[in-house]
């Protein structure tokens, strides 16, 4: 379902540089690693051909797995057991308004929004999204805080005097770290004397996470899902990591329903169907028009649907910004009713009375 993408661009990143670099340079002389420069560089691809390996941000020896790479300059933020944790207790404590703010924070720590969570999960071929992730520290920031006591719904917590004097270099690192990712800094690696930065790349959803950390779908179906400033990344359609040109193949309707059945791999076919234009959706099938809405939304009754079972019910929309048509599935307790303002108005969550008048409204 295409027309569900949240198309987010750079401007909705926050990127101000010479804060970052600023920070970089603090969380540098912290964390003793040389400094004579801070360098911006657009991906984090570009960062692995050029960084140091194994580098001051990398461990001596093979790290153990309960500790990351980052350990020997970052200590317990980047403790693998950290991550875990943060991701426990938020799925247990799910507290309500997360969403007010990118810099919304409990105790001294960060609720690290989807864009952040997206770093940590996407597939991308890159190892370097996690080797040099500034996300990943954050999370552990906030695991640290959670590991000494700080209930992670209470906004009061501060470390007692014993663990504020043992850690309090982590502490302060974890605080430049969080203010760092808040202006926009995603990902950090050493390279000689000089420190390579990269800014968070711009992330787009099949649907919006909800404020109890469920997990985005990446999704966009213009261009990569996760994009760098260089206008790389990799392509989702609805959460299916795809080649570039099976992407460009499936949104622009060059695929027929006959080549996309024979596909072997079911992730990629409902990968297509998420993604193809509703004349290539319906080309071959047995689809029966059941009903036009007051905007123009037809409701199809399809008989036949390779990968689903049963008949199916699909609406067609056009997109009024755009004049693009794109198809949404509708739920057989929707569809039933064969009315295209109910399908619609169901997807928008109102009723189909509130539905029309605010079509009338403009």
């Amino acid at each position: 379902m295409i027309e569900r993408t949240d198309a987010l661009d750079f401007s909705d990143v926050c990127w101000d540089e010479s804060v970052v670099i600023a920070l970089v340079r603090e969380i540098a002389a912290l964390a003793r690693i040389p400094c004579a420069e801070v360098r911006v560089v657009p991906t984090p691809t570009a960062m692995g051909e050029v960084a140091d390996s194994p580098g001051w941000l990398r461990s001596s020896a093979d790290p153990g797995p309960e500790v990351s790479a980052w350990h020997p300059r970052f200590g317990r933020l980047a403790r693998a057991r950290n991550v875990a944790r943060w991701e426990d207790d938020l799925e247990r404590a799910a507290p309500l308004g997360v969403l007010e703010s990118p810099r919304h924070r409990y105790g001294r720590g960060l609720w690290v929004r989807a864009d952040a969570d997206a770093l940590l999960g996407a597939e991308s071929p890159e190892r370097e999204t996690d080797r040099f992730s500034v996300c990943t520290l954050v999370i552990g920031y906030v695991g640290m805080m959670c590991e000494f006591g700080a209930p992670i719904v209470s906004a009061g917590w501060s470390p007692s005097a014993q663990t504020g004097e043992e850690f309090g270099v982590e502490l302060r690192l974890g605080e430049l770290l969080t203010d760092a990712f808040c202006a926009g800094l995603g990902y950090l690696a050493p390279a000689g004397r000089d420190i390579l930065v990269c800014r968070r790349p711009a992330i787009r959803f099949l649907d919006q996470p909800d404020e109890f950390g469920a997990a985005p779908l990446y999704h966009h179906d213009s261009g990569p899902a996760i994009e760098f400033a260089d206008g790389t990344g990799p392509f989702f359609l609805g959460g299916v990591d795809l080649p570039e040109w099976f992407h460009s193949a499936v949104v622009d309707g060059a695929l027929t329903m006959r080549y996309v059945r024979r596909m072997p791999l079911r992730r990629h076919r409902i990968a297509a169907y998420s993604g193809m234009p509703p004349a290539a959706r319906l080309d071959g099938l047995r689809a029966d028009p059941v009903d036009v809405g007051s905007t123009g939304t037809r409701l199809y009754l399809i008989h036949d649907h390779p990968d689903l079972d049963g008949p199916t019910w699909y609406m067609v929309m056009t997109d009024p910004s755009t004049g693009r048509e794109y198809g949404e599935f509708v739920p057989p307790e929707v569809g039933e009713r064969r009315s295209a303002d109910g399908a619609q108005a169901a997807a928008w969550g109102v009723a189909v009375e509130d539905y029309r008048r605010m079509r009338l409204e403009g």
